[in-house]
């Protein structure tokens, strides 16, 4: 299993954000949250002027709902995308 870091029980557009800044996470690559964390986002990103695009991203990384119930609540997993970071 890849390895999860800890942000916080409640992850944020701008957590993400900043996160995404702070460790360089490369465009292509993704994020993954656990379901909890993913409806909290996607409710964030509704009530935002800009809406919600399909599928999430956040400075060209994609936002991904956890399917297998491996990543944590308060918590990301960082898939990268090898094909693209060649």
């Amino acid at each position: 299993m890849s390895q999860q870091f800890t942000l916080g029980k409640e992850i944020s557009v701008r957590l993400l954000r900043d996160y995404i800044i702070e460790h360089k996470v490369n465009p292509g690559d993704s994020i993954v949250v656990n379901p909890m964390n993913f409806e909290h986002l996607v409710e964030e990103a509704r009530k935002s002027p800009e809406g919600i695009a399909i599928p999430m991203k956040i400075l060209g990384v994609i936002i991904a709902k956890d399917n297998t119930a491996d990543v944590e609540v308060g918590k990301i997993q960082i898939v990268k995308n090898e094909h693209l970071n060649q």
